[in-house]
C-alpha cells in the first residue's frame, strides 16, 4: 500500500491508470482467498491421507499419467490388505 502512495506522490498526486488496474487485482486475489478452502488431513501412517489427496487431483484431473501408474500398486496392496482384514473380522464374528 504504501508503494502506491509513494507512487502517487511521484506523478503529482495524479492517477497513471495503472493505481486502479492494481487495486483490481489486489481485490481480485482477495476474493479468490476467501474462497479458498483449506483442509488438515491428521491421523497415524498408512491411514490414507495421502491416497485422499491424491484421489482428488485425479477428480479435478491435476495429476499426470506417471503419477497415477506410480500409486496403482500402493493402492491395490491396501485394498487387499483391507479386503484381507474384513474377511477375518467377518469371520470371527460369525464363529461368535
Amino acid at each position: 500500500m504504501a508503494s502506491m502512495l509513494k507512487l502517487f506522490k511521484k506523478n503529482g498526486g495524479k492517477d497513471d491508470g495503472n493505481t486502479k488496474h492494481i487495486e483490481q487485482q489486489m481485490k481480485a486475489a482477495h476474493l479468490n482467498e476467501k474462497r479458498t478452502q483449506r483442509i488438515l488431513f491428521l491421523g497415524p501412517g498408512n491411514s490414507g491421507k495421502t491416497t485422499i489427496i491424491k484421489q482428488m487431483r485425479k477428480i479435478h484431473n491435476t495429476l499426470s499419467d506417471s503419477d497415477i501408474e506410480l500409486m496403482k500398486p500402493y493402492i491395490q496392496d491396501s485394498i487387499v490388505a483391507y479386503m484381507k482384514v474384513l474377511c477375518r473380522q467377518a469371520k470371527e464374528i460369525a464363529e461368535k
